[in-house]
């Protein structure tokens, strides 16, 4: 099991609105995932939004989640996600 090589590489994922396909998907998936594992899986509806402030800071969730960060309109170059910093540079590394 990838838990056994990997351990720890995930603290925690919130997966969006899922679907009805997905939830009855993951009754099957879920069985073949250690409790320990489960934990760290959270499927967050939209009336659940609000409480996402309390894992992340409002400036890194989009207003659609909750947050106060403008929905993205581009996407290549990716932003930086550093605190401080002017994002990504155009220059080659040779």
């Amino acid at each position: 099991m990838a838990s056994h090589h990997f351990p720890g590489s995930l603290e925690k994922i919130y997966i969006m609105n899922p679907s009805m396909g997905l939830k009855l998907s993951w009754r099957i998936i879920s069985a073949f995932i250690d409790e320990k594992s489960l934990r760290k899986i959270s499927f967050t509806k939209k009336s659940d939004f609000p409480s996402l402030k309390e894992y992340f800071d409002p400036e890194t969730l989009e207003i659609t989640y909750g947050g106060t960060l403008p929905k993205p309109t581009e996407f290549w170059p990716p932003p930086s996600t550093i605190h401080g910093s002017k994002g990504y540079s155009n220059q080659s590394i040779n």
